[in-house]
């Protein structure tokens, strides 16, 4: 598949350095979309500075291949439509791992993305035993 180039919506920046995100398409949201803490607000940035999935790397699946049908009318599966999931891992002060996962929509079709939010687990720590 060609890669694609996102909809940008500002630039940002972050000690010195650009980033950009991109612009959800604001077709409203299904869930939780402010962050809880640093570690939620910087995945955010994260996840929206590069959303185009990559299916390949660890953390990222496109929710339809395993079942799930967009039922929502504001994002018809029939016009290209998919739910993404993103799992963010980072690490707190004194080595505590953390998972966060956010979920958003994304028309391949016409690559656009919409309703960005938090699977709420609120910063779920990962025990390693």
């Amino acid at each position: 598949m060609k890669s694609k180039k996102p909809t940008i919506s500002q630039k940002i920046e972050y000690d010195g350095i650009e980033s950009a995100l991109v612009k959800p398409l604001g077709k409203g949201s299904t869930g939780r979309t402010v962050a809880n803490n640093l570690e939620e607000q910087l995945a955010m940035k994260e996840v929206m500075s590069n959303p185009l999935p990559d299916i390949t790397k660890e953390g990222c699946k496109k929710l339809s291949d395993e079942g799930l049908k967009m039922t929502d009318k504001r994002w018809p599966e029939s016009d290209g439509w998919e739910k993404i999931s993103r799992e963010i891992n980072t690490f707190r002060p004194g080595g505590e791992k953390i998972r966060i996962e956010i979920h958003y929509v994304w028309n391949e079709r016409l690559n656009i993305y919409d309703d960005f939010k938090f699977k709420d687990k609120i910063g779920q720590i990962i025990n390693e035993s």
